[in-house]
């Protein structure tokens, strides 16, 4: 089971490198104009986000808004620097100021409708399909 289990993990963790749609010659104003408009969570089409022109990112469940936080695209986040043509962060902070942050995995890549992320305290990948 063990041996099962680690084959399993290590198929995910090269799946996700292999595949990863980060296009490393893409420039953080690249990543912030793909960023902008509406976005439906794959796994549950009841969630959804969007992110403005001036910085806002307006999370929506069955419609409704429920959120409205400030959005980043950076190199860091929470003390954590990722490296030149390594992909950036995308930072999100709440009215009272909690930071989060998450790290992009593909945003858009050859136009692919897709924008995906993984947490980076917790390591889960949540995929969006742009509307």
């Amino acid at each position: 089971m063990k041996n099962i289990l680690t084959f399993l993990t290590l198929a995910l963790f090269s799946s996700c490198v292999l595949f990863s749609q980060t296009n490393d010659n893409s420039t953080i104003e690249d990543y912030r104009k793909e960023i902008i408009g509406t976005w439906i969570n794959e796994n549950n089409s009841n969630t959804k986000i969007e992110f403005t022109n001036d910085g806002k990112i307006k999370r929506y469940f069955k419609n409704t808004l429920k959120f409205i936080n400030k959005y980043y695209i950076s190199r860091t986040c929470d003390g954590e620097m990722i490296s030149l043509n390594k992909g950036y962060f995308l930072k999100t902070i709440t009215n009272k100021g909690n930071e989060f942050c998450a790290y992009i995995e593909g945003l858009n890549y050859e136009n692919n409708g897709l924008f995906s992320i993984m947490t980076k305290n917790q390591g889960k990948i949540v995929v969006y399909k742009k509307q």
